[in-house]
């Protein structure tokens, strides 16, 4: 009943989930786990004690990967970083894109890595969505605060960028010691 449902709360919710390509999805997450926590009226201070829709989402991916083994994570790892950049989640990314730069990472057939994507879809972590130029499937992160939100994903994502700086590095050395003349004096 509506005597149930803090307004405040309704209001927060229709902020924080508009224009959000997977909003109704993540509603249904987020009153689901409102519902869960057992207190009589599903409040405004409860949904900001589990950090909104990203805390509750990141919560909810914490709970799915629990249940993978190693070679799943790896496979959920690669897929979710395969939807940043450098500077955080991309807008979008192709499907098949996603798939053909992931799959030589891992040591799976393609079958299986589609396969763990679509786990992170069910799981409300990753939303597909068609192109609006009518190409292929696209794919990114179900929320934008999902990377800050959740631990796991900020030390994966804290990770990778920190190989890529350590790769860039290695590259322009490289370049330099063949300009040098390639020197044994110079290798590390």
């Amino acid at each position: 009943t509506a005597e149930r449902v803090d307004g405040g709360l309704v209001t927060r919710l229709a902020a924080d989930l508009e224009g959000q390509r997977s909003a109704l999805s993540l509603l249904q997450l987020v009153g689901a786990t409102l519902w869960r926590s057992g207190e009589e009226q599903l409040a405004l201070a409860t949904y900001e004690s589990l950090g909104g829709v990203a805390g509750i989402l990141a919560q909810h991916g914490e709970e799915r990967l629990g249940l993978w083994d190693g070679g799943e994570l790896h496979a959920a790892r690669e897929l979710l970083l395969g939807l940043c950049d450098a500077d955080g989640p991309l807008e979008a990314v192709d499907r098949e894109a996603l798939l053909d730069a992931v799959e030589p990472r891992l040591d799976q057939p393609r079958a299986a890595v589609s396969r763990h994507l679509e786990a992170l879809i069910d799981g409300r972590l990753v939303c597909a969505f068609a192109d609006a130029g009518g190409g292929g499937e696209r794919l990114a992160l179900s929320h934008p605060g999902l990377l800050e939100a959740w631990p796991r994903l900020a030390r994966w994502f804290a990770d990778e960028r920190e190989r890529a700086t350590l790769r860039a590095e290695v590259k322009i050395a490289a370049e330099l010691w063949r300009r040098r003349g390639e020197s044994d004096s110079e290798l590390w």
